[in-house]
């Protein structure tokens, strides 16, 4: 496709041919996000301009807004500084795969980074007791991940380990 196409070139470092991919993957169907997302990734790739990736993902519509999108604009709002706006679309993400996705493993993984990358914004901003609370929520959902999707248990494993060498057990991870 031509979005997959995009991400190849973005990867090969032909950052305008990937644009072009992109604007065109979006000219022709505006019914899914991964052009957009996509587009994001190759203009942060491309120019390293964080506020210019976040203006370009806010011009994806509401309605195709997903879980990969709070996760991407948390992300991309925790670099600027941004730590409440991160902290907003990381509940929205939590709130969003309650209701829609708790049943699915690529959403669930989220949660487990979005706890993660929660207890990671508490340590920096050092709130030490509520980042503790934090890994140790990550940490279970980690577990709850590994015996809801077995088949994809090496993720949450991963996801142990980040978390144990964060609090320091660098030997347990």
């Amino acid at each position: 496709t031509l979005v997959l196409m995009a991400g190849y070139l973005t990867d090969c470092g032909r950052y305008a041919e990937a644009e072009a991919f992109c604007d065109r993957a979006w000219s022709i169907s505006q019914v899914a996000e991964n052009p957009i997302r996509v587009k994001v990734f190759n203009f942060l790739a491309w120019t390293g301009d964080v506020g210019g990736a976040l203006a370009l993902l806010e011009t994806e519509p509401e309605t195709l807004r997903e879980p990969r999108f709070y996760v991407r604009r948390a992300d991309l709002r925790a670099q600027r500084g941004d730590l409440a706006g991160a902290r907003a679309d990381y509940e929205r993400l939590w709130t969003l795969v309650s209701e829609r996705y708790a049943d699915r493993s690529g959403p669930r993984n989220s949660v487990v980074g979005m706890l993660y990358y929660l207890a990671g914004l508490d340590a920096r901003e050092g709130q030490t007791a509520r980042a503790a609370a934090r890994y140790a929520e990550a940490q279970a959902e980690a577990d709850r991940y590994i015996r809801d999707f077995p088949d994809a248990a090496s993720i949450g494993f991963g996801w142990q380990a980040l978390i144990q060498a964060a609090q320091g057990r660098r030997a347990e991870a």
